[in-house]
């Protein structure tokens, strides 16, 4: 699968044998956020909007941690990612996680928040590679519905294959496979 999405495209939808992902831009966000719009509020509206319009009519519910919850008789699991006026949601019939992270420079200035000593030697750390391993940790931390205590140190990612849109990652001697794409606005990582 292949992302290739600028701002004036609608929502792209991908449908897996066990979930659905969807990915889109919203053109009005930066306004409706100048206008006075609180963002968690903007952001509700538009992802219940979009699960509105694919048929789910339930809104989405979030746990005490805030992890979103879905009541729906398709999906028993959601992921819910957005930066900016971009959003992913992946809805699935299994444990599932998602990260959309739009490319921005303060990652780089950044990476010692996230970026482990075994990531540090073995991987190389472009621009690219760091946005991958911020978003395949974020996503692996919602796959885990939040209980890991040291994201930063407990997964570690091993390899990043660019060609096969794989990122392997290792928590608690298990292996783990995370699907990617990357364009030039964003990359967006996944886990089902």
């Amino acid at each position: 699968m292949q992302f290739y999405m600028n701002e004036e495209l609608e929502t792209s939808e991908y449908v897996f044998s066990r979930g659905k992902l969807l990915v889109w831009k919203e053109a009005d966000y930066e306004e409706k956020v100048k206008k006075g719009g609180k963002k968690s509020e903007v952001e509700t509206t538009a992802i219940n909007k979009k699960l509105k319009e694919i048929g789910v009519d339930q809104p989405i519910e979030h746990d005490k941690n805030g992890a979103p919850i879905i009541h729906d008789k398709f999906y028993a699991e959601v992921s819910i990612s957005h930066y900016g006026g971009w959003y992913a949601v992946l809805l699935s019939e299994v444990n599932c996680g998602v990260d959309i992270q739009p490319f921005k420079n303060s990652l780089l200035k950044g990476r010692n928040y996230f970026v482990n000593d075994s990531e540090e030697l073995s991987l190389e750390l472009t621009n690219t590679n760091l946005h991958l391993i911020w978003s395949a940790k974020e996503t692996f931390y919602k796959f885990l519905n939040g209980n890991i205590e040291d994201l930063k140190n407990e997964v570690s990612i091993m390899e990043i294959l660019m060609e096969d849109r794989i990122v392997k990652a290792t928590y608690r001697s298990k292996n783990y496979e995370l699907y990617f794409d990357v364009n030039e606005l964003f990359v967006l990582v996944y886990i089902l």
